[in-house]
């Protein structure tokens, strides 16, 4: 079984890659090399993406390698998902989804994931927001009674 492999859910192409399973992680690389072909040989901002970690095993080289995968893809990518996440897995996708610049939603069940990306392929599906462009306001605190007002700093003579 191939598993960096295009299938179809609800007419739709998702590019998965099946990482479950793997012990051995180097045994990503190669993997990651074959996804960077089949990426960029899609129309840019098209490629809906499953990656599937139940079980990965993961080391330095193999989360480097994938940083560089997920920043050369993005702009190729419309839409990604996270499916089968555990422990370590979830700090390791912290720092992808700051990488990625978008946010890549995590799922438990994979027909749920193949289902939102299938959503995100429509004309009409709005783009998710950027968290990291995107302008947040700031909170203000209004002072009560029970507050000390922070002082003013000094102002130089």
């Amino acid at each position: 079984m191939d598993r960096i492999r295009f299938i179809r859910h609800r007419d739709h192409r998702i590019l998965v890659y099946d990482f479950n399973d793997i012990t051995d992680a180097d045994e990503v690389l190669p993997h990651l090399d074959r996804a960077d072909e089949l990426v960029r040989g899609e129309a840019p901002g098209s490629v809906l993406v499953l990656v599937c970690v139940r079980n990965l095993r993961f080391n330095t080289r193999s989360v480097s390698r994938l940083k560089v995968t997920v920043e050369r893809n993005r702009p190729y990518v419309r839409a990604s998902a996270v499916v089968g996440m555990s422990g370590l897995h979830k700090l390791v996708y912290l720092g992808f989804v700051r990488i990625a610049r978008r946010d890549i939603p995590a799922f438990d069940d994979e027909e749920a994931a193949k289902d939102w990306l299938v959503s995100m392929a429509q004309p009409d599906a709005a783009p998710l927001p950027d968290p990291w462009r995107t302008p947040r306001p700031v909170p203000v605190v209004p002072v009560t009674s029970k507050q000390t007002p922070v002082p003013a700093s000094p102002t130089r003579r």
